[in-house]
């Protein structure tokens, strides 16, 4: 890249991270205690006696934690089961802040489990989780390689942290699935692991035994402890802002890189889930947008988190691509892979018929090609001869050969399009467009073989999209007026697929002649839509709380019809 185009390019990146945010952060606190103790009310009497007693083993066990870790264990649990016989509600933070660090500890040095001579005064349990066990909720602490209490996390940025008061320490869990032999339920898990919401109960059923029982938060919201019902404590959030965390440490030059450098980021292509597989779940499918990948959700996804049905009755994937390539490319990928979630389900004995995808501005193009019928009738549009003998790169074949021949994945019942161009976008007409066209490196021989012998076979309108250097990367689709677009808005939607629009207008309230500063509402209204939605917001419509709303009542409603 020439350091005249520097300044350019440095106006066309601020462009592009109009969906980034850039003020969250996750902080560990360093005196929580101090915090949880500010929280409680003034103790008196025996409650008085027994919180300094328990609050003293608490801060002794946090100065050992590091020389003496099986000594702070044992602290911890004896703070714990002081509090739980005391029976007091208002001790339950400090009892949940023991119980947190315990299960820290146990986690971070699995040694400790079975303990340490003189200094072990508990034996740990942590009960065997049998299937039916999973299916209610509960989880080995086992299971994870690492848990931290989530109020021990400061979380900057976030406007709502979605919290439950309750019994048991709420912690962010890190689960990676096996590197090798890895369980069937774990296929889209990505590599590198997933952070999950779960709430630690330890009661201690004999003298000397503590028993630890892991409850997963997005199922779970009531446990028996001592005969009665109590409410699970949860926080919600804090692993989305691990999450985010994790992903931003990469930072924004990644995503970037994967509009002008597609190719080299083609190997994390795919579909991730952000929890562990339950099967009564429905599938609901988040497909970002241009110059972004999934973390761009992590708003929407709090959001999602403050309605329990929700929470509760949806499993939850994000599919991941290099925006750079043409949608062609990355719509006949997401095609793919729906297929093969689809095929998973199926394998588990499992029917998904009420799958809900959602896409964000260039994702809502891949959404769209993923609810409509295209077949031999669509490619006769394209190309005089079939498609096989087409004189075409293997790339370009294996592209249409799945979005025309390979049958729509009918697990997705319902598709909702926020902020999407399905006619285009002005901007990528105008100077930024072709700047960042033009930097976009993708090699030919990927694209098309020979023009001359390829045109034979193909339509005019083949040619404009198959033939045309303005066709051949992510960005070009987002021209105003491209044919690719129009070929897929003139293919009609399949008639078992609900559909509903979310667009911004930045609060002007002048649509139908507004715009979201990105997408024009004439690009992004959809004909027979179930819902349109206006929203008060910019292209970074899918962040906005109303957005968030009309989202939540979307995906009651697709519950509630199926």
């Amino acid at each position: 890249m020439s350091r005249a185009a520097a300044p350019i390019l440095a106006a066309v990146l601020s462009c592009l991270l109009l969906c980034h945010c850039s003020d969250f952060a996750v902080k560990r606190l360093s005196d929580p205690v101090r915090v949880v103790s500010k929280n409680l009310p003034e103790p008196d009497g025996n409650r008085s006696r027994v919180y300094h007693r328990a609050y003293q083993l608490v801060k002794q066990a946090q100065s050992m934690e590091s020389s003496a870790p099986a000594a702070a264990l044992g602290r911890y649990l004896e703070a714990a089961e002081m509090l739980t016989e005391a029976g007091d509600d208002q001790l339950l933070p400090l009892t949940n802040f023991a119980t947190g660090q315990a299960a820290e500890l146990l986690v971070s040095q699995p040694d400790l489990r079975v303990g340490h001579g003189r200094e072990r005064r508990y034996r740990v349990e942590i009960p065997r989780v049998t299937r039916a066990d999973s299916l209610r909720g509960k989880i080995a602490l086992s299971e994870f390689t690492k848990v931290v209490a989530a109020e021990t996390l400061e979380l900057k940025g976030w406007k709502h942290r979605v919290m439950r008061g309750g019994v048991g320490a709420a912690m962010v869990a890190h689960y990676q699935p096996a590197k090798t032999g890895r369980a069937k339920e774990d296929q889209f898990l990505h590599e590198s692991g997933i952070f999950l919401p779960v709430t630690v109960v330890v009661d201690f059923p004999r003298r000397g035994v503590a028993r630890f029982q892991t409850h997963d938060s997005t199922v779970e919201s009531r446990v028996r402890v001592n005969g009665r019902q109590r409410l699970l404590s949860a926080d919600l959030t804090a692993p989305i802002a691990l999450s985010l965390e994790k992903a931003r440490s990469r930072g924004l030059l990644e995503d970037l890189r994967g509009v002008f450098y597609p190719v080299r980021y083609v190997k994390n292509l795919g579909l991730y889930s952000v929890q562990k597989f339950d099967r009564r779940k429905t599938p609901l499918i988040l497909v970002h947008g241009l110059a972004s990948d999934p973390s761009t959700w992590s708003t929407t996804l709090n959001g999602l988190f403050t309605d329990a049905e929700v929470l509760a009755k949806y499993q939850i994937y994000f599919f991941y691509y290099p925006t750079g390539f043409p949608i062609r490319r990355t719509g006949s990928a997401l095609k793919k892979e729906l297929l093969e979630l689809q095929g998973f389900y199926h394998k588990m004995g499992i029917t998904p018929d009420q799958a809900v995808i959602v896409g964000h501005s260039m994702g809502g193009l891949l959404t769209s090609m993923q609810v409509r019928n295209f077949g031999p009738k669509t490619w006769r549009k394209i190309a005089t001869i079939p498609l096989q003998k087409a004189q075409l790169a293997e790339q370009v074949k294996k592209d249409y050969r799945t979005l025309m021949q390979l049958p729509r994945p009918t697990m997705i019942d319902r598709a909702v399009f926020i902020a999407t161009p399905h006619r285009g976008s002005q901007m990528a007409n105008d100077w930024i467009g072709r700047v960042v066209i033009s930097l976009i490196k993708i090699p030919q021989q990927a694209l098309t073989l020979d023009p001359v012998k390829a045109s034979r076979s193909l339509t005019e309108l083949g040619r404009t999209i198959l033939l045309n250097d303005d066709m051949t990367n992510g960005v070009q689709a987002l021209k105003h007026n491209n044919p690719a677009l129009k070929l897929v808005a003139s293919t009609p939607v399949a008639d078992a697929v609900s559909y509903h629009s979310i667009i911004g207008d930045r609060g002007l309230g002048d649509s139908p002649h507004s715009s979201d500063g990105v997408v024009a509402y004439r690009s992004a209204h959809l004909q027979g839509a179930q819902s349109e939605v206006i929203v008060p917001a910019g292209h970074s419509a899918h962040t906005h709380p109303q957005a968030i709303r009309e989202l939540r009542r979307i995906l009651r409603l697709n519950l509630k019809s199926n």
